[in-house]
């Protein structure tokens, strides 16, 4: 019989990453172009990185809208037109806005690219905004906040990130749905003019770009007659947290959102590599202590998760679960005494070699195929770093000891600098 199911198969564990190649141009309107040649299938994958997140917005909504309504016509295409040729050439253009860039990705297949590039041009360059579409758009948005407003993890989540980040950070969740109210056609139109521009552009080409495709898309993007704005690019806003627990009631919820967090410098600080060992040691897997205390051990709640974010206004550590109300308490409680006792004792050897396994495959599936290596890129250009601090996040991971992981967790998870926001029935902290 053979020992095929008996026989668990051999371990190897990660010991080198390879990093990838990147070929990096400078175009004539001062855009950056970054050049990840992988893959082996024939696509062409475009990621352009626009300063135009909600750091620049000057009200609320305009990031998001803008970009949501950027395919909803231009001055030579329909929507209609648009949604037609992507779905024949099986092309995708899709807008993403977030805090500090808004990224316009678009992929195709590499011998459809002179067909779809100026389709992409004249959505950079000539959105229309048309006025029937937005005032759709703003009542879907309205409905969509107002259904979201009754669910405790929004609640929760929403006043977590404004109580970390400052109620007037720019960064900042709204809760008043009069923003709504006070969003115009005008100020997407003004927002594209002053955002969607070759400021500082980072574009990230990834897949099988032939030197042709190369020129066309640097002829496209780096464009001498397409200006920069004279608009001076928003500079972060540091974080102004508010400290200290708060609850939002919901009458007769039978669970409760749980969002806690303590602030903490972002990616760009040399402690970063340490902290994202721990965090990742509390919360950041399914082996995690956190998951394995509340989730497997007490069965307080379907999952719960430690994570690190880092933004460039500041990072934080952010542990969110939802939990039956009854339990809320106790799955506080338990919370606090994990946080505590990295502190208090030194983690054992077994733990931090299960830790190191874990971050080593996650770090490999952040650099495994193209489209894999274009978000990594893009989110190391977003604090000017380059590959080399992912060299220095694999060193940590292999070298770091229980009393630096201690250690760095006594620096910074200081109990009283907690961010704690529970929505639900009112719990007894």
């Amino acid at each position: 019989m053979s020992d095929f199911r008996t026989k668990a198969p051999i371990h190897h564990p990660v010991t080198h990453i390879d990093l990838p190649k990147v070929d990096t141009l400078k175009l004539d309107n001062g855009s950056i172009r970054h050049n990840l040649r992988a893959g082996e299938q024939d696509l062409v994958k475009l990621d352009i990185m626009f300063h135009a997140g909600l750091k620049a917005a000057s009200k609320p909504l305009q990031s998001s809208m803008t970009a949501k309504m950027l395919t909803e016509g231009t001055q030579q295409f329909t929507a209609q037109n648009l949604a037609e040729q992507l779905d024949y050439y099986g092309a995708y253009l899709h807008i993403t806005p977030g805090y500090d860039y808004s990224v316009m990705s678009f992929l195709t297949l590499s011998k459809h690219l002179d067909s779809m590039l100026p389709y992409l041009k004249s959505v950079i360059h000539e959105p229309v905004f048309p006025e029937k579409e937005f005032e759709i758009l703003k009542t879907k948005r309205q409905h969509k906040f107002l259904e979201d407003s009754e669910k405790v993890s929004v609640m929760a989540q929403r006043r977590f990130f404004r109580n970390l980040m400052g109620p007037d950070h720019p960064y900042a969740p709204f809760e008043d749905i009069k923003v709504y109210q006070n969003i115009q056609r005008d100020d997407l139109i003004d927002f594209h003019q002053t955002n969607y521009r070759p400021n500082d552009l980072n574009l990230i080409v990834c897949g099988q770009a032939s030197d042709k495709a190369l020129y066309q898309i640097d002829s496209l993007i780096g464009d001498s007659t397409w200006k920069t704005s004279d608009t001076a690019q928003n500079k972060s806003q540091a974080f102004e947290p508010v400290y200290g627990t708060e609850w939002i009631e919901k009458k007769g919820a039978t669970q409760n959102a749980i969002a806690l967090g303590i602030p903490l410098p972002n990616k760009i600080n040399e402690d970063y590599f340490k902290l994202r060992v721990v965090i990742t040691a509390l919360g950041g897997y399914f082996g995690s202590r956190l998951n394995m205390n509340i989730r497997e051990d007490k069965g307080y709640t379907y999952g719960i998760r430690a994570s690190y974010l880092s933004f460039q206004a500041g990072g934080a550590m952010f542990i969110f679960s939802e939990v039956g109300s009854h339990v809320c308490q106790p799955a506080y409680e338990e919370i606090q005494k994990e946080i505590t006792k990295l502190k208090e004792e030194k983690m054992s050897e077994s733990e931090l070699h299960m830790v190191r396994s874990y971050m080593m495959s996650k770090i490999m599936s952040e650099v495994d195929g193209p489209f894999a290596r274009a978000n990594t890129l893009e989110s190391l250009i977003g604090f000017d770093l380059d590959w080399d601090h992912y060299k220095k996040l694999i060193h940590t991971v292999q070298t770091i000891t229980p009393e630096e992981i201690q250690e760095t967790a006594q620096r910074y998870f200081d109990q009283n600098k907690q961010i704690t926001i529970i929505a639900g029935q009112v719990p007894n902290i």
